[in-house]
């Protein structure tokens, strides 16, 4: 990457980007690179990410980002609630509503927002022991606007503690 900004999405496998001549590794996560000014900075928003320049090796994790210059390879923290972020949730695909389950829309909300969401075992079930269904369509809503419109269906609500998201009955 020469200048600009990447974001990536990725499962298994290897996959290297080199920016500023700084190599990041990821191990199935989320994650963004950026140069500017022959400097790069790496974030992390789920996962883990290595970043090797030369024989220094940082690993960064999580709500941690890596910033090398000519002179260091640094680890700063922050928020995946950083406003730096509200591009990749205005460019979250839409999700399909219609007959998926519970926890697959959450999963998806954690993908897309970098929050982590916690919720009993027992609220992604129907009252049958099946897996809570949803039905109906999400349309332009934003990740946040559908995770509440999901959650007021299906008789549940979310409070938001920092980095990560209770779902309650």
């Amino acid at each position: 990457l020469l200048s600009g900004g990447l974001f990536v999405e990725a499962g298994p496998g290897p996959l290297e980007v080199l920016a500023a001549g700084t190599v990041s590794e990821h191990v199935g996560t989320h994650y963004e690179v950026r140069v500017r000014e022959g400097e790069a900075q790496v974030r992390v928003r789920s996962g883990l990410v290595s970043l090797t320049r030369g024989s220094e090796r940082l690993a960064i994790g999580r709500g941690q980002a890596g910033r090398t210059t000519p002179a260091s390879l640094d680890l700063e923290a922050w928020s995946v609630r950083d406003a730096s972020w509200d591009w990749s949730r205005r460019a979250a695909p839409p999700f399909e509503l219609e007959g998926s389950s519970l926890e697959r829309f959450l999963e998806w909300f954690e993908v897309e927002t970098g929050f982590e969401v916690d919720i009993s075992p027992e609220l992604l079930l129907a009252d049958d022991g099946e897996p809570v269904r949803l039905t109906g369509d999400l349309g332009t809503l934003s990740p946040t606007d559908a995770l509440e419109a999901v959650l007021a269906g299906a008789s549940l609500r979310s409070e938001t503690r920092g980095d990560r998201i209770q779902i309650t009955r």
